[in-house]
This record gives structure tokens, sequence and C-alpha cells, in this order.
């Protein structure tokens, strides 16, 4: 019953998933993630940028193994059919969704209090509106009670599982012991935080009674044909000291003690090694929230780094190409350009040129995979002829769309352009610089993260 339950995890976009049509026509997150992940080792996404989540992801998974390990709680009979056990995946998911639930609406049942900043705290606009209709909120431990579609999924854990799994925190099926198990280290730092370990002791102890008792089990439809008994509590009845003190750990990012943050986070994400150091400690300098040039980043980082790294050189290779590549596309999509003609003039009068090292390219990614194989057509592409070179990168993003089942963004028949969904105006493109970069690299997710551990 619980293997149909479960599905799986992402922790990144994927462009065979995704319906967004509007979204990067040229398939080139493949390519440029590629290059990201080798940098960070794939423990920084696009998707987990937050360091708060990070922690309070963490503080979830210490709760749910010390319920699993404490022999002093058992679940109760009626609630084993649907549990199953402890050690359940199912039995653990629940409880990280109930875990999620309990913390999102002790924030906003409080949202007056100055002690809460509710940004970047995945679910709190949708429980904000389910508690805005009723707040009579039954909180309980089963794994589609969401305050998010898809939580497990898109949730705080869902988002963090990758890195989680790469920081050996537990393996792909919740097991908490896999190898170098860091969780003497987590249960140390935990300690020396008093509200938490306040928190921890309170949520022991109101779980324990959840799931071992006959006070707070209902019978829960599941599915059409069967009916399961399960564990719940009304959020009216969760103690205040439990409100309070999710409040006073993690209502803000500051109050994360400097143990955590800067020396447990940076040591996990591999922030402490080169080329992601050198990289950390630039974003770090920077006040803005917001970096819009990346290409001055990377290019310091080299410069900085007296030991050449290939990882860095190999993005400040690329990028260039990617940038005008996406240029190229782009100018296709500007609304009174109809044919070829016109598009061949568009770029002589920008002065557009494009002439990659395509040998020295290909060499870049080397292992097979789709990020490879994308990069590969690119560079097959005949830029030496501007009206071939837009044939040919039409049917490129042509396969893309079609790979995700979407239309392209127009065609190409004859000497005739044909606009269907994105265009823009010729202003627009005429402003753009073909050379300034394009893609983070997860520059925007590492300035993220170095904003909430220098907070």
């Amino acid at each position: 019953m619980s293997d149909t339950i479960l599905s799986s995890f992402f922790t990144e976009y994927d462009d065979s998933l995704s319906a967004g049509i509007l979204r990067d026509p040229l398939g080139f997150q493949v390519i440029w993630s590629t290059l990201g992940k080798r940098i960070f080792n794939n423990k920084i996404t696009s998707i987990s940028t937050d360091i708060r989540n990070f922690t309070i992801n963490l503080f979830n998974h210490y709760i749910v193994k010390t319920i699993e390990e404490d022999f002093n709680i058992q679940i109760h009979k009626n609630l084993a059919e649907f549990y199953v056990n402890k050690s359940h995946n199912l039995f653990k998911t629940s409880l990280i969704i109930f875990l999620e639930n309990l913390l999102v609406y002790s924030f906003i049942e409080n949202t007056e209090n100055k002690n809460i900043n509710i940004e970047g705290l995945l679910g709190s606009s949708n429980a904000a509106n389910k508690y805005k209709k009723n707040n009579k909120i039954d909180l309980k431990i089963i794994v589609n009670d969401e305050v998010l579609v898809r939580q497990i999924q898109l949730g705080i854990n869902g988002r963090y599982k990758t890195p989680f799994m790469l920081m050996n925190f537990f393996d792909d099926n919740y097991n908490y012991n896999p190898k170098d198990n860091p969780w003497d280290i987590i249960e140390k730092l935990f300690s020396k935080w008093k509200p938490v370990l306040n928190l921890k002791t309170n949520l022991i102890n109101l779980i324990a009674n959840m799931i071992s008792t006959d006070n707070f089990c209902m019978k829960e439809e599941y599915s059409s044909k069967q009916k399961f008994t399960i564990a719940f509590i009304p959020l009216k009845e969760i103690s205040e000291s439990i409100k309070n003190l999710y409040i006073e750990c993690f209502g803000d990012t500051i109050n994360i003690p400097n143990t955590i943050k800067k020396e447990f986070w940076i040591k996990h994400l591999g922030l402490d090694t080169e080329p992601a150091k050198t990289l950390y400690d630039i974003v770090a300098n920077i006040k803005k929230y917001y970096i819009s040039n990346n290409k001055d980043i990377f290019k310091k980082s080299n410069k900085v780094n007296k030991q050449k790294d290939d990882r860095i050189i190999n993005i400040i290779k690329l990028e260039p190409f990617l940038s005008k590549i996406d240029f190229l596309f782009r100018s296709l999509c500007i609304q009174d350009i109809r044919n070829l003609e016109d598009y061949s003039s568009f770029l002589n009068e920008k002065e557009f040129n494009i002439n990659p090292k395509k040998e020295e390219l290909r060499t870049i990614i080397a292992e097979d995979s789709e990020a490879k194989e994308r990069l590969k057509k690119l560079l097959d592409i005949d830029f030496s002829d501007i009206k071939k070179c837009a044939k040919q990168l039409f049917k490129y993003h042509q396969d893309i769309m079609k790979f995700r089942g979407l239309p392209a963004w127009f065609s190409i028949n004859g000497n005739k352009i044909k606009h269907y969904s994105r265009v823009y105006k010729r202003n627009s493109i005429i402003k753009r610089n073909p050379d300034t970069w394009i893609h983070s690299y997860y520059i925007d997710t590492l300035n993220s993260i170095a904003k909430g551990i220098e907070n």
C-alpha cells in the first residue's frame, strides 16, 4: 500500500516534466547546471536556496530520527495498519508533512508578531489562505495532508532532499545511519541551542501521545475503497509553548546560531573547499540581494585563485557561446521580423558575430549525457551562413519543445518566419548586449545562502 503513496522526488528543474511553454526554450539549463553542479557537488540547487529552510529540514529530520530510535515510543495497534512501523517511509514522510505544517501554521496564527519573517517560508501563502477561510485546522500525521500541492516533493523536505542525501544525513529511504554518519555532530549542535532543545522535548512528547494513545486517533478516508486510522490534533490544541518556541527558533534566519549557520552549513555545503570557497567569499562581500553580473564574479574567482580550476575556466569559455546562441534565438522572435532576409539584416545592423572555438568547447562536457548531446547539436550549427543557422537553430528548438510535449515558439517555412507564442519588440533586443551572460551557474542560489549565513 505505502509504496504507491510515495512518489519520486526531484530537486531541480526537469524540462521533460515542465509544462511551461515560455521557460528555457533552448533547454540550456541541462547544460549550464551540469557545469554549476561540478562546482557545488549538487549540494546547491536552483530550488534549495534558503539557509533557514536548510535548518528547518535538518531539525524536522532530527525529530523523526529521535522518534524512530526511541524504543519507549511505539505506534498504537490501531495505527499500525496504516503507518506499518516507525521505520517505514510512509510514517516518516507523514511525520515530516505534519512537522512542516505545524511550523507554518504556528507562524500564520501569529502573523502580527514582528519576530516572524514569512518571506521564503514554503507553504506560508497557501496556509494563510486556508486559515483565513477556516481557522479550525486539523493537523494530521498523513503524507497527503498538504498545505502545498505535492508537498512531499515541493515542500521543504522535497526541495532539500538531494543535498541532504549528498551530505549523508540520510539515504533515499530515510535511513539515518548511512556512511560517515553526521548525526552525533548535529545532536551536539542542537543540544547547545536551548530554545530548539526545548522545542524538541515538547514535540517528542506531543508526537508520542499522538501515535501511542487513543486520544488523538480518528477515522480518515484515504481512498474510495478503504479507511485507515491515523493520528491528528486540532491546531487550537497545540500548546502556545510549542508555537512560541517555533517562532523563537525559526521565526527569522537571524535566530539561528552562528555555530550552525557559519560553521556547520559552510562545511557541509562544501563552501570551505575550492572553487566554491572563493566564489562564496566574493559573493558574501556583495551587499546587493540581487546579482546581475555573474561574468565578473567568475572572472574574479579565476584571477584570485592561484590554482586555476577547470570548473571555473570551462564556464568562462562556454557561457559567451550560450549567451550568443540565446541572442540569435530571441532575435528570431522579434515581432516584425517575418522572413530570413529581415533576420539577416537585423543581425548585420547589430554587427553581431559568433565564431566559437568548437573543438575546445566540445571537450567541456566529456561524460555521456543529455547535456553533452545538446551542446554537440549547438556546436554542429553552421554559423557561417546566417539563414542556414536560423533553420538549424529552429530545428534544435523544435526538438527541445517536442521532447516536452509542447509547440515551438515559431516556425520557418522556406524563407518565412511565423510566430506563435512568445514575441519581442525589436527595441528590446536591440538594447541587449549579446555578450551579456544569461545563466547563473547557481551564483544566485549561492548569494541567497550567503545572505542567510552572514545575516
